[in-house]
């Protein structure tokens, strides 16, 4: 059995946590892809939803698991609330399944990857491994699992959620921060004497000197040796799209 969890989240309720992640081996041991959905506690529009459908058999301990309908990636704030009140989970991107049966799939989906994974746990316990790994690693595919094996899964009934209340947050973007310490709050990454907000409520700021931000709701202000980042916590998503910018100009240092 595997799992995948992601590591920049946060889990308040360890409990709960242990409780899914049981239910979900349990459910995956008869051949299912399985995923931990969470409850939203808002319509957010900075995460993927899961479309809950029938219970499966045997959902007798806490955490009944559901077939699942679809992924979809994040919706506009009009769609997410249709989801939030359709029953719909979000999509932390946590996984469990028998390896054998990830492995399958990945062979049916992603050939090329299957044969290059299975090319490195032939080696790992020889001394070709780090010869083997530095050479095949580099050429695999980057892909997560949601893309490259649930997504497609989905549409055959092939993929289960086990729902959970988790105290969860993505803490992956500047939007998550500020809503893990309290959302109204000014959040400083840093030396708070550097910081002065005036009618500035949610912002975040990441100060090298000192930052000002006047009557901007949900600033996000994060200041480095190589470049100053400007947006708000609106457009905390976009930043992968600002990065991916610089990096076609050539401007790498500054990542």
């Amino acid at each position: 059995m595997v799992g995948s969890f992601a590591a920049d989240h946060l889990i308040a309720k360890e409990p709960a946590f242990h409780s899914a992640v049981r239910r979900a081996v349990e459910v995956a041991r008869s051949g299912e892809v399985v995923t931990i959905g969470i409850t939203p506690t808002h319509p957010a529009t900075g995460f993927g939803y899961i479309g809950p459908g029938a219970e499966l058999p045997g959902g007798n301990s806490p955490g009944s698991a559901l077939r699942v309908t679809e992924f979809v990636e994040k919706p506009d704030a009009q769609t997410a609330a249709r989801y939030v009140e359709q029953g719909y989970l979000w999509n932390a991107g946590m996984y469990v399944a028998r390896a054998s049966v990830m492995l399958g799939h990945l062979a049916e989906f992603h050939p090329e990857l299957a044969v290059g994974v299975a090319q490195i746990a032939a080696a790992w316990d020889t001394p070709k491994r780090r010869e083997v790994l530095a050479k095949v690693w580099p050429s695999i595919e980057e892909i997560s699992i949601d893309h490259a094996i649930a997504e497609p899964l989905a549409p055959r009934g092939q993929v289960a959620v086990v729902s959970a209340d988790l105290g969860w947050s993505d803490i992956g973007d500047w939007d998550a921060i500020a809503h893990a310490n309290g959302n109204g709050r000014t959040t400083v990454l840093g030396d708070d004497a550097k910081v002065v907000t005036l009618d500035a409520p949610g912002a975040v700021v990441v100060p090298e000197r000192q930052v000002v931000v006047v009557g901007i709701e949900g600033a996000v202000v994060v200041e480095t040796p190589d470049a100053i980042l400007v947006t708000t916590r609106e457009h905390a998503q976009q930043v992968k799209d600002a990065v991916d910018e610089l990096d076609a100009r050539g401007l790498q240092e500054l990542l």
